[in-house]
């Protein structure tokens, strides 16, 4: 694989987690950031 693909895969990965982290905890998580 090339660096670039491993980056989108890793955002994406990122992404990922910190939507569901957010539908999941919604306001504690803002209030955190």
């Amino acid at each position: 694989m090339d660096v670039i693909g491993v980056k989108n895969a890793f955002f994406n990965f990122l992404k990922d987690a910190m939507r569901h982290a957010l539908s999941a905890h919604g306001q504690s998580v803002r209030w955190a950031l």
